[in-house]
């Protein structure tokens, strides 16, 4: 049982055995035994967790990605891995997953969903003590929860009954829903080129550019490097792709270099990914 207390991350463990005798009154049940901590910068606000992995949240001070080392009665302790040198108001924390990659999410109290990567091996990590900032994308407004969804598979046979994709539910205070999925890398770069094509050749209200938008808000960007938001793909723009004539699909499909059928097939696919029914 993991729970967070004001800047205090405690760790508790159900071991069956009832405590000392009780005064009367109470009931003799079996009790909690606290097992781990670890102190955090200002205010936990969120925990996701896989496995032995801990993403922590904090409202003021980032996130922190810890470890658990629980084996035998010995060296039971939460390991910091890795954090946010930036430091940006996180209120809410999940893990995005896609077969064995783990990917860190977190949004902010202004409505920022940032991807983090945690990666050792990369200089700028610094042994992997610092999480690096992969992209930031705005919402457009604050999220009021944060829930983990497996992907549905679009394949009917038995042995892809699994979905090796896991993704996130995000709701919001002005009720709307949205959907944050892992997509391979192939589909991810056909739907990208499909997406700066269609901002191109759609009438945008007003002119304006959508993916502007999407960029980070209320981040002073003097203390902060900002990671670029075209790792996230905006479904709003993409979608419009079906609103098309044939005719227009067939050469918005030649200009990126595909067919018609292929990115028909792949937002197929998307959605059924994120049917929830």
């Amino acid at each position: 049982l993991l729970a967070g207390i004001g800047m205090k991350v405690l760790l508790f463990k159900w071991n069956g055995e009832h405590p000392p005798a009780t005064p009367p009154g109470y009931p003799d049940i079996p009790q909690l035994e606290q097992c781990g901590f670890f102190d955090s910068t200002l205010f936990t606000s969120s925990f996701a967790t896989v496995k032995k992995f801990v993403l922590s949240g904090d409202s003021m001070k980032g996130i922190n990605f810890l470890r658990w080392h629980g084996s035998g009665n010995q060296n039971q302790v939460l390991q910091q891995l890795s954090h946010d040198y930036e430091k940006p108001p996180i209120h809410h924390v999940q893990f995005i997953i896609e077969g064995s990659t783990l990917t860190i999410m977190g949004v902010d109290m202004y409505g920022n969903v940032r991807i983090y990567a945690f990666d050792p091996s990369d200089p700028d990590s610094f042994k992997g003590k610092k999480l690096l900032g992969r992209a930031i994308f705005y919402l457009g407004s604050r999220v009021s929860r944060v829930l983990r969804i497996t992907a549905k598979t679009s394949s009917d046979s038995p042995a892809a009954t699994v979905s090796h994709k896991i993704g996130a539910c995000l709701s919001s205070y002005d009720a709307s829903l949205g959907m944050l999925l892992p997509l391979d890398e192939t589909t991810f770069k056909r739907l990208r080129s499909l997406q700066n094509r269609l901002i191109a050749s759609i009438i945008q209200p007003a002119g304006l550019n959508p993916m502007a938008y999407r960029r980070a808000h209320y981040i002073d960007t003097f203390s902060e490097q900002l990671p670029a938001s075209e790792r996230v793909l905006d479904g709003n723009i993409v979608w419009k792709f079906l609103d098309l004539t044939i005719d227009e699909q067939n050469k918005l499909a030649r200009l990126i270099g595909s067919r018609r059928e292929t990115v028909l097939n792949n937002l197929k696919e998307l959605s059924i990914c994120m049917s929830i029914y």
